[in-house]
């Protein structure tokens, strides 16, 4: 009801996906609560996932594909089979060989983007 009530009030968001600006996560014992904007980047670790975000790194098990899927891609970007990034957090794009970049964050993280997803790059620019 309320959703039908939002569309009626406010029809430009119709069709579109909603995501939260805050996400749970279960981390070991307890559960996480992040702001989306917070979050640097994901990457995978075997079965588990890393979220890094303001200087913590939290360890969750979760798949890359259902943890991309609660992430809004307004916002996120799969730049690696095992690697997400914040767009907001990216400060620079080094070439590298082959097609490949070093996406380097705000943070002074390095990230490797991978050929497979070199078509993103315009997204950074």
């Amino acid at each position: 009801r309320d959703q039908i009530k939002e569309l009626i009030q406010d029809p430009s968001w119709a069709g579109k996906e909603r995501y939260s600006e805050r996400l749970s996560f279960k981390d070991g014992s307890k559960v996480v609560m992040l702001n989306a904007d917070d979050i640097d980047w994901i990457d995978a670790a075997g079965d588990y996932m890393c979220i890094h975000a303001q200087g913590k790194t939290h360890i969750i098990r979760e798949t890359m594909k259902t943890l991309q899927q609660r992430l809004d891609p307004a916002r996120f970007q799969r730049i690696h089979r095992s690697a997400i990034v914040n767009i907001k957090k990216v400060k620079e794009l080094h070439p590298h060989s082959n097609g490949e970049y070093f996406v380097i964050l705000e943070n002074g993280s390095e990230l490797k983007l991978s050929r497979s997803y070199k078509d993103v790059v315009a997204r950074f620019l």
